[in-house]
C-alpha cells in the first residue's frame, strides 16, 4: 500500500512515489476476476476519479494529499467494539477494542463515496457481464 499521512504536518503534506503515481494515473479502480470453465474475464471498475477535469489541477492534488483515497477506504473498515473483561466475581473492565471489518467489494465502493443506488448499479452491471460469459 502506498504510504502517506492525511492532512498537513507544519504546512507539508507527506506522501510517497507510489501514492503520487496513483494520483497521476487519474483514477482508482478495482479489478475483478470472473472465472468460468470456458473463459476467464477480468473486469476493471473505476470507482473514483482523482481529477475534476481531463488533466490534473493543483486543487485536485491538494485534495488528494489532504485525504488520500486509499486511506479513506481503509478508515471505513475500522470500528470500536465495546468489550467487558471479567477480572473477578466483583470486578469487570469495560473498554472499546479496535476492530477491522472484513474487506468487501461493496464496502470499498461505499468508502469511495458511492451511494447505495450506484453500488447496486455496479453490482447489476457485474451480474450482466457474468451472465454474458455463460454458455
Amino acid at each position: 500500500m502506498p504510504f502517506c499521512l492525511p492532512n498537513q504536518r507544519r504546512g507539508v503534506y507527506v506522501s510517497d512515489y507510489a501514492a503520487l503515481g496513483k494520483f497521476f494515473e487519474g483514477y482508482f479502480s478495482i479489478k475483478q476476476q470472473l472465472t468460468r470453465p470456458e473463459k476467464d474475464l477480468t473486469v476493471e471498475h473505476i470507482i473514483y476519479k482523482f481529477w475534476k477535469e481531463e488533466s490534473p489541477l493543483p486543487e485536485d492534488l491538494v485534495r488528494n494529499l489532504a485525504a488520500p483515497i486509499h486511506l479513506r477506504s481503509e478508515w471505513a473498515q475500522w470500528y470500536l467494539k465495546p468489550m467487558e473483561i471479567k477480572l473477578s466475581e466483583s470486578m469487570v473492565i469495560k473498554l472499546d477494542a479496535l476492530r477491522r471489518e472484513e474487506p468487501s467489494f461493496e464496502g470499498a465502493l461505499s468508502a469511495m463515496g458511492n451511494d447505495d443506488q450506484k453500488i447496486e448499479l455496479i453490482k447489476a452491471t457485474m451480474d450482466a457481464l457474468w451472465k454474458s460469459q455463460s454458455p
